[in-house]
């Protein structure tokens, strides 16, 4: 398959992406792999969300030449909060075209990432010899910590546009200085930025002790297993005049 290459003066359009994908796979095809992994996509990341992946990793061979192509395909890259997702997902993009069986050791570099309800997936399927892990199980939970790292900016795509690095975009060098001084004067910045880190870590400590000083009376609030749980918010009285300003829209 041509990959298209991004460069510094380039970016890939998603015209090119798509044609490059069909190239592999039809977007028929494409579509029903990422309608089955959505299915089963759950609205929190906790251990209530067991079933749900133990169901997927049995779906697994429906999207792994999907998984195979993403992880293949797209150059990612991370900072240094996403370099150990980074690491296991490389591992991964190995394991999904590898035939071998994997044991503990071999993916012991990451253990630290196998957590909740994966680890068991993940260490002991009831289905496999002793000792041997659930490579499916794996890949799917490299894919999820991907995701996370993906839309925290933590991990990034190379050539791309919303998955991009946004530091690519910073000013450097030359360009940086000449625009320095006029920069700071409109954002009405010090040169050394340590008096403004003091004065927004004071603001962050007040804030932070006033939610610590309000969570005992606030009912919306609950710790449930150790996770926070936020009360979802109703929707707001329409004000008094909506009902004039819709008659006069609609006139």
């Amino acid at each position: 398959m041509a990959v298209p290459e991004a460069t510094e003066e380039r970016l890939v359009s998603l015209v090119e992406v798509w044609k490059a994908i069909e190239e592999v796979v039809p977007r028929e095809k494409l579509a029903s792999a990422v309608e089955t992994v959505a299915a089963f996509v759950p609205v929190s990341d906790d251990d209530a969300a067991a079933q749900w992946r133990a169901e997927l990793v049995k779906r697994y061979r429906t999207v792994q030449g999907f998984i195979e192509q993403l992880l293949s395909t797209i150059r990612f890259r991370a900072v240094e909060a996403g370099t150990p997702v980074l690491a296991m997902v490389r591992a991964a993009a190995v394991m999904a075209k590898s035939r071998r069986r994997y044991a503990p050791g071999d993916i012991a570099a990451h253990d630290e990432l196998i957590t909740g309800s994966w680890r068991p997936l993940v260490y002991r399927n009831p289905d496999l010899p002793e000792g041997q892990v659930d490579k499916a199980a794996f890949v799917l939970c490299a894919l999820m910590h991907l995701h996370t790292v993906l839309r925290r900016r933590d991990v990034f795509a190379e050539g791309l546009e919303r998955w991009s690095d946004p530091r690519a975009r910073l000013l450097d060098g030359a360009a940086w200085e000449q625009a320095r001084p006029r920069l700071l004067t409109s954002l009405e910045l010090e040169l050394e930025p340590a008096g403004h880190l003091v004065e927004l870590a004071g603001a962050l400590e007040g804030a932070y002790v006033r939610v610590l000083d309000g969570l005992g009376h606030n009912t919306a609030v609950q710790f449930i297993g150790g996770r926070l749980r936020l009360e979802k918010l109703g929707p707001l009285a329409e004000p008094p005049l909506m009902k004039q300003l819709r008659s006069l829209v609609d006139g």
